[in-house]
């Protein structure tokens, strides 16, 4: 994890009155694993976010892939994982340069343990030779710091932003609406849902 160089404070768990920090950290981090998925071709649903619970994206993906395309497959799982983070980052921190590695230790870790352990899977079907742990370890790195530029740079696209800000205020919009209910109403809904309609209206 060492040398990675892209900003995030990921805090994904949101509650009963959420601050104003809090709801737009939940909405950009799930619509950014949206538009990451949209851009890496993998199908998605809903966005599901509980007023008193997690924010989720529910991404589909079961893809076929055969043996040839393995590398290109991890690679662009790779960077759906990375997606949410990395627009939360970009939207919420993008001058802090340590934020990143602050919330892959702490709340973004287990995309993060994924990550690497795809990164690492990518890199041993790439190799042809036996190395070092350390070296293996160092062209890891590597190849996740490279696949963080590519999330950032997709993320930060003026095509692709649209969508990413577009789909956080229908999260957004949900989760007011969410707050104007009293404590006492019995009816009120207790999570928002943005429906998979929405989200590809996003994209047009």
């Amino acid at each position: 994890m060492d040398g990675l160089k892209t900003p995030i404070l990921c805090l994904i768990k949101v509650e009963k009155l959420m601050p104003s920090y809090k709801e737009k950290l939940v909405s950009y981090h799930e619509a950014g694993r949206v538009l990451m998925a949209k851009i890496e071709g993998f199908q998605f649903g809903n966005i599901i976010i509980e007023i008193n619970g997690n924010g989720q994206a529910e991404l589909i993906l079961n893809q076929p892939c055969h043996s040839s395309g393995a590398e290109d497959y991890l690679k662009r799982r790779i960077r759906v994982l990375l997606g949410g983070a990395l627009a939360q980052c970009i939207v919420l921190h993008p001058n802090d340069p340590k934020a990143f590695e602050e919330a892959l230790s702490r709340n973004a870790s287990a995309d993060w343990k994924v990550a690497t352990e795809l990164a690492w899977a990518l890199r041993n079907i790439a190799s042809r030779e036996e190395v070092s742990d350390d070296a293996a370890r160092i062209e890891v790195d590597e190849v996740l710091q490279m696949l963080v530029n590519e999330t950032a740079n997709a993320i930060n696209d003026p095509i692709n932003y649209k969508p990413l800000m577009n789909i956080s205020m229908l999260c957004l919009t949900g989760v007011n609406e969410l707050h104007s209910f009293s404590p006492s109403d019995f009816d009120a809904p207790s999570e928002v849902i943005v429906t998979q309609e929405k989200i590809e209206k996003c994209f047009c």
